[in-house]
């Protein structure tokens, strides 16, 4: 089994098969397309977007999230990579980095 398979697999968080379906749905973006999460009743938007840009890292795809509505939009962000910069690069305020 190839190193990146065996950590993809092994996941530390309950709901294993919620990470497969993330992984899924990150695996078939392509650039210049967006993906869209819409919410089922009782899932939080900050539970999901935090699960999905963990994935995403943990795929090796720099992704941009955001809120629509009731949903989640997001997209490969080729600038990230290109730059080298975090696709979340823009702190809040009163947040100092150490």
């Amino acid at each position: 089994m190839p190193l990146d398979e065996a950590m993809k697999r092994s996941v530390g968080r309950v709901g294993s098969g919620v990470l497969a379906e993330y992984l899924g749905y990150i695996e078939r973006l392509v650039p210049g397309e967006a993906g869209r999460l819409h919410l089922s009743a009782g899932e939080r938007v900050g539970t999901v977007r935090m699960r999905l840009g963990a994935d995403a890292r943990s795929a090796g795809k720099p992704m941009l999230i955001r809120r629509v509505g009731g949903d989640l939009v997001f997209w490969l962000n080729d600038d990230a990579a290109a730059t080298g910069l975090a696709p979340t690069a823009t702190p809040r305020a009163g947040v100092r980095s150490c």
